[in-house]
């Protein structure tokens, strides 16, 4: 075992240390906040893409740091001092950064200009709806019948991940909203279910299709 150990280590040095840099909480945390930044459009399969690894980034972080770490400590001997130092440094670095990023919500931090810009972008769409209903006394079926008499076009949301709104009418009694719903689905890895909503009424509920809600301005963010 010694051997094989010490052979795949020298073979694999660099390929270990790569495995434990990316694969851990602040790579994850970076990614979730990638999909928020102000992009083009032409990178959004990139940010799709990135979005879908980011949680198997996560979840095998803890056995590829264990794993590089014992590695590294059963052949620190016949390692380069430099190498083994930054294999023990990089892993003890994900391992304190997940408490700290859990603790002060550093990817709620990252991520909130994002979700101010989809606030932001989406207001003209709200009052397109709103003067729409003014004048035919009925809320559109779909936003493209706001365009372009209450509306040049729809605005994206500003995100590359997310980039654009969803528009829906109730369809029974045993919807939680009553009048429209704006949403954004702003999922944070695998398949996470995250969403921006926004209901002219602006009576959410503490929970919301299953996820608690935060509210930001005249918004709610549904955290699952």
């Amino acid at each position: 075992m010694k051997n094989f150990s010490t052979t795949f280590l020298s073979k694999n040095r660099i390929l270990i240390l790569f495995g434990i840099f990316v694969c851990n909480p602040i790579t994850f945390t970076l990614i979730a906040g990638l999909q928020m930044l102000p992009l083009p459009n032409s990178l959004y399969v990139f940010a799709v893409i990135c979005n879908s690894i980011s949680f198997l980034l996560l979840a095998t972080w803890i056995p590829i740091s264990i794993f590089g770490l014992i590695l590294t400590l059963r052949n620190s001997k016949d390692a380069k001092p430099l190498l083994t130092a930054l294999c023990i440094t990089t892993v003890i670095a994900s391992w304190l950064s997940f408490p700290v990023i859990r603790y002060f919500r550093l990817i709620d931090v990252i991520r909130k200009p994002g979700v101010e810009r989809i606030i932001q972008n989406g207001r003209p769409v709200i009052l397109a709806i709103e003067r729409y209903k003014e004048h035919t006394n009925k809320y559109p079926s779909s936003l493209n019948d706001l365009v372009p008499k209450y509306i040049v076009k729809i605005p994206d949301t500003g995100t590359v991940g997310y980039p654009k709104y969803k528009y829906s009418l109730p369809k029974g009694e045993t919807e939680e909203f009553s009048s429209y719903e704006i949403s954004v689905d702003t999922p944070i890895g695998g398949n996470n279910w995250d969403m921006l909503i926004y209901w002219s009424e602006r009576s959410y509920p503490e929970y919301l299709y299953g996820g608690k809600v935060e509210f930001i301005d005249d918004w709610a963010y549904v955290h699952e």
